[in-house]
């Protein structure tokens, strides 16, 4: 039986790091959609987009592509996931956390993470001048590429 797949990442990359899953999963006859969330985009403006936007943006594509999905979240990607999935309701046949953070009502990502990273993320944010996040190379890579050659 055929599903339809969307499949959401985290931060700092887009629906391209999808690629082999959703070559497995059209392989097997599903809908895939890997989408690259607004504010990823090559040339976003991060500073535009808040939570609700990004929420805004699964449901409309969701609603535009599909009867029923299954969602599945990567990291960050749960936050606006869960925040879908609580608006189309029935629509939903099933949520995937993958490597991901399950949001607790209330609680904003930077409370869910280690405070010597929450402390990290507050000062990159600060210096920035938009509120955004540039990790060091060495955070980076010890954080999410651990086992990955330099």
């Amino acid at each position: 039986m055929s599903q339809t797949y969307v499949l959401v990442t985290g931060a700092w990359h887009g629906g391209w790091a999808w690629r082999p899953v959703a070559q497995r999963l059209r392989a097997a006859g599903h809908r895939v959609l890997t989408p690259t969330l607004p504010a990823l985009a090559d040339g976003d403006d991060p500073t535009r987009y808040q939570l609700t936007d990004v929420a805004d943006f699964l449901v409309d594509l969701v609603g535009s592509t599909a009867d029923e999905v299954t969602l599945v979240g990567h990291s960050w990607g749960g936050y606006p996931m869960t925040a879908a999935a609580n608006r189309l309701g029935s629509r939903v046949t099933k949520v995937v956390y993958w490597s991901d953070f399950v949001p607790d009502a209330g609680a904003a990502l930077i409370d869910e993470v280690p405070p010597a990273y929450a402390e990290l993320f507050r000062g990159a944010a600060a210096a920035s001048g938009d509120d955004s996040i540039v990790l060091p190379f060495e955070v980076w890579q010890g954080a999410f590429m651990q086992d990955a050659p330099e």
